[in-house]
C-alpha cells in the first residue's frame, strides 16, 4: 500500500507534467504561427513587388499605343530596357 504521502508526490509530479506539457506545446504552436506568420509576409510583399512592376509594364504598353495611335505614319523602335 502507498502512503499518503507518496500519493501526493505522485499528484504533484504528474499536475506538474501536465503543466509543463501544456506550455511546451503553446510555445510550438506560438513558433509555428509565427513562422507562418513571416512566410505570408514574404509572400505579399512579393506580391506588392510584382503588382508595381506590371503596373509600370502597363503604364508603358498604354504609352506607347498612344504614341502609336498618334503618329501612326512614323516607325518607332525602343529599347526593351528603360532608361
Amino acid at each position: 500500500m502507498m502512503s499518503p504521502r507518496q500519493i501526493a508526490e505522485d499528484y504533484s509530479n504528474g499536475v506538474s507534467n501536465l503543466a509543463d506539457n501544456a506550455i511546451s506545446a503553446t510555445r510550438l504552436a506560438n513558433n509555428a504561427i509565427s513562422a507562418n506568420l513571416q512566410a505570408f509576409n514574404t509572400s505579399v510583399q512579393t506580391a506588392k513587388e510584382s503588382a508595381k512592376e506590371f503596373s509600370k509594364m502597363s503604364g508603358n504598353t498604354v504609352k506607347a499605343f498612344q504614341q502609336v495611335s498618334k503618329y501612326p505614319d512614323r516607325v518607332f523602335a525602343r529599347s526593351w530596357v528603360e532608361q
